[in-house]
């Protein structure tokens, strides 16, 4: 017979013969010691949303009540700080070092903390006031063509005329028309229709809103259809061409404010940047004119030099569309742009155009734009559909080191742009009041209605600029109405989407602005109601650039449902430098996202295991945590391992213990946590309810019932003793089946109620008592209970009761033979 070293340790992941309820293995030493409770931080309760780490390293869970209301609690507090109220439930956020990005169905809010540590809550693309952009200071430009002299001979006034001449008339003219558009030019005009759009950067440059972009003209097409010349007679031909005017009008743009009431939102906008696009100069440069003879008399012919127009002049609007930031420049930059006592505010900016725009560019960017013309993929329009004016929303989130991830997209589109944004100001004055309303086709074939209402007090709305535009190809028509004198007057525009489909869009045939008399009587008013359908992409992964965590810059499809995503904990590239690398859950399995620096993506997967939330994810030191239907593995690379077989719904690393906690499946009320340590041991806990966790760098929050508790920081309350189990069932036969003789238990605490007890079986698994002790008070030396019983092929050894915090439970020791040797 031999004796039986039982060492006190923690169940295996893959044994039920031994389990444990509040005792852990420290990170130092072999003992088992009792948990203490974690450290309540507040009593209130709520749904974590997300933490957010202060330079100084002090931790914050941003909690939101079940009123929608938010909650900042730092680990060390007991008193939460009211943020501010969400229109509805979070759905995800990211934590940014200026503050966390709160996604809701209705936008997005960001949860900051100023410089004394208190919280407040904006949305995170605010509302700012339209600015309209509008033709001014019209300014004639003139240049003359040469007098020349006709080479053929031309004694009678019809006939063919020599093609030398034709070319040397147009030429002429040609050169004319070059020298007023560039005078033009020159003196900061555009001499055509320009596109002209503006953005919004705050201090540090980040992109806050874009406008949709208007086409500004006062007459239309610039420059004259044709010129007359005048040809005299000398020597009996007609054969001197006089001198011919030609002239083009410039303008330059102007922009004001269209509301005075400033939002709180507004003071975020450091620069506006007024952005145009070249003219859209429809003169063709490089073609020869026709010519044409008009009447005569004795003494002088009429010809008549009709200036050419490019084939393409129909597709340069939308081709500019495609690729508006592409082909803008900045016209004029603003600082401070909401400034009250600013001139945007007071009387406006009148802004240059900028001098590379000259003539024969727009030919040319005409042939660049139309020879690269190709219709945008899925993953392309969903950037656009997300992309500003646009917003969007998100189910997942998370950072990467310089880049933000996020899965679940749902586009939020953008309301159109209000009538005083994009109008010419008539020369009556009075209220009035407008709407305007899209109607457009989602990604799903619903009908969307998005409107914006204005109104003012002044100047009346004369003429719309001759664009009208919307960013999504999906839009079919915009609906306008004004109402002023007692009338209500209204319009439908038909909207056309571009051929990358970038945009959709309706021109005036003559480029002139709309008159607000071409528009009809109505007499039932529109009805101006937002009616959106959002459609939620499940399977798309976006990301940006952390320092702007909110301007999408790459997407991908995964071919599941997205429902988690973190950071890759190592490489999983061997050409992984200028690359991060990101882990996607999915209903389905896992997969690997590398994203290169140009924000392009490749997806791999690695795993068929499925991952039901973001909650049945965590981030360790070892690698990432998951829980799938198999139970918890852990993946590093593109490896994953077991880690325990058991079912939970959340996990969560705590980085002070090095301990994963696990909430089963179960249902419970009250479910016990099943706490994995960093041997892959497990144990229990009775002292906390979780609900849900909250992970930081150095903290794990913890949601429950009743309230919040920091895991990583416990109090052990002297005059509260911690109840602890541990039980282990052995076998102990040999050849024969041993008698135990004694059991010596080696532990020790300063108080302790506890019992020790001895169970046997021969196999049944229904172990009975036949030995125990209990203890009361100090223990100092190892605990001897004498045994007499019948052989049992197994044994169960069982401790149970309330210690104190300082408690150690190091092994037990079975006698089978004659000597107790210790």
């Amino acid at each position: 017979m031999k004796n039986h070293t039982i060492r006190a340790t923690l169940p295996a992941p893959d044994t039920d013969r031994c389990s444990a309820q509040n005792l852990r293995r420290p990170i130092m030493g072999n003992s088992l010691r009792p948990v203490s409770p974690p450290t309540r931080i507040c009593r209130e309760s709520g749904t974590p949303i997300a933490s957010w780490t202060a330079p100084d390293g002090t931790a914050t869970c941003l909690f939101q009540s079940d009123s929608l209301a938010l909650w900042a609690i730092p680990a060390s507090s007991e008193a939460p700080a009211s943020v501010g109220t969400l229109p509805a439930k979070a759905t995800a956020a990211v934590s940014t070092t200026e503050g966390i990005h709160i996604f809701t169905p209705d936008g997005v809010y960001t949860a900051a903390p100023d410089a004394d540590g208190r919280w407040s809550l904006t949305a995170a693309y605010g509302q700012y006031p339209p600015v309209a952009i509008f033709p001014t200071e019209p300014r004639i430009h003139t240049a003359a063509t040469p007098r020349l002299t006709l080479k053929g001979d031309y004694t009678s006034w019809s006939g063919a005329m020599d093609k030398t001449d034709i070319a040397m008339l147009g030429n002429s003219v040609m050169a004319a028309l070059s020298e007023a558009t560039a005078a033009a030019v020159a003196d900061g005009c555009a001499a055509a229709p320009i596109l002209a759009w503006y953005r919004l950067r705050d201090a540090a440059g980040r992109e806050l809103f874009r406008s949709t972009p208007v086409m500004v003209t006062p007459d239309g097409i610039q420059g004259p259809g044709h010129v007359d010349v005048s040809v005299a007679v000398s020597s009996g031909s007609y054969r001197q061409v006089q001198p011919t005017a030609i002239s083009v009008t410039g303008f330059r743009i102007g922009l004001r404010i269209c509301d005075t009431d400033i939002s709180h939102a507004s003071r975020r906008a450091a620069v506006l940047e007024l952005m145009t696009a070249p003219p859209a100069d429809l003169v063709d440069y490089s073609a020869t004119p026709y010519v044409t003879r008009l009447g005569h008399t004795a003494t002088e012919g009429q010809l008549r030099i009709a200036i050419p127009r490019l084939a393409g002049q129909k597709a340069l609007v939308p081709a500019m569309l495609d690729r508006l930031d592409e082909v803008s420049e900045v016209a004029a930059v603003i600082h401070d742009p909401f400034n009250p006592s600013g001139e945007l505010y007071s009387s406006g900016i009148i802004a240059d155009i900028p001098a590379e725009f000259n003539p024969g560019n727009t030919a040319k960017f005409l042939r660049n734009a139309m020879s690269g013309h190709t219709a945008s993929d899925a993953t392309t329009s969903i950037l656009r559909e997300i992309s500003m004016p646009h917003t969007f929303t998100a189910s997942v989130a998370t950072v990467a080191g310089d880049i933000t991830a996020y899965g679940g997209i749902t586009p939020i589109h953008t309301l159109p742009m209000p009538i005083n944004a994009a109008w010419i100001a008539g020369k009556s004055y009075g209220p009035w009041q407008a709407k305007v309303c899209v109607t457009l086709l989602n990604s799903r074939g619903q009908t969307e209605r998005l409107c914006a209402e204005s109104t003012g007090e002044g100047p009346i709305p004369e003429a719309l600029l001759p664009m009208l535009s919307y960013p999504h190809p999906g839009a079919f028509r915009i609906d306008i109405e004004l109402t002023t004198d007692g009338r209500t007057l209204s319009r439908s525009f038909p909207l056309t989407p571009t051929p990358a489909s970038a945009a959709a869009y309706y021109v005036e045939p003559s480029l002139r602005p709309i008159p607000v008399s071409s528009f009809e009587s109505t007499v039932s008013p529109m009805r101006a109601v937002t009616e959106r359908k959002p459609v939620c992409h499940k399977s798309s992964v976006v990301v940006a650039a952390t320092a702007s965590p909110l301007t999408p810059a790459g997407t991908a499809a995964i071919d599941s449902a997205v429902t988690a995503i973190t950071e890759s904990r190592r490489s999983t590239s061997g050409i992984a430098f200028g690359r991060r690398h990101l882990y996607v859950f999915t209903m389905a399995g896992i997969h690997t996202v590398s994203v290169s620096s140009s924000m392009q993506m490749a997806v791999s997967a690695i795993s068929s295991d499925g991952v039901d939330s973001s909650e049945a994810v965590a981030v360790g030191p070892e690698g990432v945590y998951a829980a799938t239907p198999s139970g918890v593995i852990c993946i590093n690379g593109t490896r994953s391992t077991a880690v325990h077989p058991g079912i939970f719904k959340a996990i969560a690393w705590s980085p002070s213990f090095r301990e994963l906690w696990c909430l089963p499946a179960d249902g419970a009320a009250k479910p016990r946590p099943v706490i994995i340590d960093r041997f892959g041991h497990t144990y229990t806990r009775t002292d906390i309810a979780p609900k849900a966790f909250c992970a930081a760098p150095h903290t794990l929050f913890i949601a429950s019932s009743s309230g919040f508790f920091n895991a990583s920081r416990e109090y052990a309350d002297p005059d509260k003793p911690i109840a602890v189990s541990w039980c282990m069932r052995i076998c102990v036969a040999d050849d024969t089946v041993p008698r135990i003789r004694a059991l010596t238990a080696v532990v020790g605490a300063n108080d302790a109620d506890l019992s020790i007890d001895l169970l046997g079986d021969n196999g049944t698994d229904k172990p009975h008592r036949f030995a125990g002790l209990a203890v009361v008070g100090g223990i100092s030396a190892p605990l001897y209970l004498p045994v007499i019983a019948h052989p049992h092929r197994y044994v169960t050894i069982s401790l149970y009761g309330h210690v104190s915090a300082d408690t150690r439970i190091t092994s037990f020791l079975l006698q089978t033979g004659q000597r107790l040797i210790f």
